[in-house]
Protein backbone atom coordinates (compact mmCIF):
# COMPACT_ATOMS: atom_id res chain seq x y z
CA UNK A 1 0.00 0.00 0.00
CA UNK A 2 1.08 3.80 -1.09
CA UNK A 3 1.86 6.00 1.91
CA UNK A 4 2.91 9.57 1.76
CA UNK A 5 4.14 11.85 4.76
CA UNK A 6 4.69 15.45 4.68
CA UNK A 7 8.33 16.88 5.52
CA UNK A 8 9.92 19.88 5.43
CA UNK A 9 12.81 20.12 3.23
CA UNK A 10 16.38 22.14 3.54
CA UNK A 11 16.97 23.45 -0.10
CA UNK A 12 19.51 25.62 -1.39
CA UNK A 13 18.43 28.87 -3.27
CA UNK A 14 18.31 29.63 -6.50
CA UNK A 15 20.28 32.98 -5.92
CA UNK A 16 22.55 31.20 -3.66
CA UNK A 17 25.64 30.27 -6.26
CA UNK A 18 28.35 32.23 -4.93
CA UNK A 19 28.87 33.01 -1.39
CA UNK A 20 28.01 36.75 -0.29
CA UNK A 21 28.67 38.54 2.55
CA UNK A 22 27.66 41.66 3.87
CA UNK A 23 28.25 43.69 7.32
CA UNK A 24 30.24 40.27 8.08
CA UNK A 25 27.17 38.51 7.98
CA UNK A 26 26.47 35.16 5.93
CA UNK A 27 23.73 35.47 3.45
CA UNK A 28 20.99 33.30 3.68
CA UNK A 29 22.00 30.44 1.32
CA UNK A 30 18.85 27.84 2.41
CA UNK A 31 15.22 28.05 2.70
CA UNK A 32 12.65 25.62 3.58
CA UNK A 33 9.51 24.07 2.19
CA UNK A 34 7.13 21.32 2.16
CA UNK A 35 7.56 18.24 0.56
CA UNK A 36 5.44 15.03 0.20
CA UNK A 37 7.32 11.85 -0.11
CA UNK A 38 6.17 8.47 -1.44
CA UNK A 39 7.44 6.30 1.90
CA UNK A 40 7.98 3.45 -0.83
CA UNK A 41 11.15 5.10 -2.00
CA UNK A 42 12.84 5.85 0.72
CA UNK A 43 16.13 3.87 0.51
CA UNK A 44 18.09 4.90 3.95
CA UNK A 45 17.59 7.77 6.57
CA UNK A 46 20.62 9.24 8.14
CA UNK A 47 21.54 12.43 10.33
CA UNK A 48 23.28 15.13 8.19
CA UNK A 49 25.87 16.69 10.60
CA UNK A 50 26.94 19.34 8.16
CA UNK A 51 23.93 21.03 7.99
CA UNK A 52 24.38 21.90 11.47
CA UNK A 53 27.47 23.32 10.71
CA UNK A 54 25.84 25.56 7.93
CA UNK A 55 23.28 26.46 10.63
CA UNK A 56 26.28 27.97 12.66
CA UNK A 57 27.90 29.63 9.94
CA UNK A 58 24.31 31.47 9.09
CA UNK A 59 23.11 29.79 5.82
CA UNK A 60 20.24 28.62 7.58
CA UNK A 61 16.70 30.39 7.59
CA UNK A 62 16.86 32.27 11.82
CA UNK A 63 13.91 30.58 12.42
CA UNK A 64 15.59 27.41 12.84
CA UNK A 65 15.83 26.46 16.68
CA UNK A 66 19.99 26.03 17.12
CA UNK A 67 18.57 22.42 18.75
CA UNK A 68 17.35 21.54 15.30
CA UNK A 69 18.52 18.10 13.49
CA UNK A 70 18.81 17.27 10.41
CA UNK A 71 18.19 13.91 8.07
CA UNK A 72 19.48 12.95 4.90
CA UNK A 73 17.07 10.60 2.96
CA UNK A 74 18.29 8.35 -0.09
CA UNK A 75 15.21 8.22 -2.73
CA UNK A 76 15.38 5.49 -5.41
CA UNK A 77 12.64 5.30 -7.98
CA UNK A 78 11.70 1.97 -8.80
CA UNK A 79 11.51 1.02 -12.66
CA UNK A 80 13.84 3.73 -12.88
CA UNK A 81 17.45 3.78 -11.89
CA UNK A 82 17.71 7.01 -10.90
CA UNK A 83 18.10 8.14 -7.20
CA UNK A 84 18.18 11.07 -5.15
CA UNK A 85 19.01 12.66 -2.26
CA UNK A 86 17.36 15.82 -0.03
CA UNK A 87 17.67 17.21 3.88
CA UNK A 88 14.49 17.54 5.72
CA UNK A 89 14.19 18.84 9.25
CA UNK A 90 14.16 15.84 12.02
CA UNK A 91 16.30 13.49 13.76
CA UNK A 92 16.30 10.13 11.71
CA UNK A 93 14.11 7.99 14.67
CA UNK A 94 11.57 10.99 14.29
CA UNK A 95 11.30 10.37 10.27
CA UNK A 96 11.17 6.96 11.07
CA UNK A 97 8.47 7.12 13.80
CA UNK A 98 6.25 9.07 10.79
CA UNK A 99 6.67 6.43 8.17
CA UNK A 100 4.91 3.71 10.60
CA UNK A 101 2.50 6.28 12.00
CA UNK A 102 -0.70 4.99 10.81
CA UNK A 103 -1.59 8.27 10.21
CA UNK A 104 1.57 10.02 9.24
CA UNK A 105 2.19 12.18 12.45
Amino acid sequence: MTKFIKLVEIYESCNASKKVETNKKAAKRYSLRDVIINTNNIASICEDVAFKQKQKIGYLPDNLDERQSFSRIQLNFSGNLSAASIVVIGEPTLIFKKINDPDGK
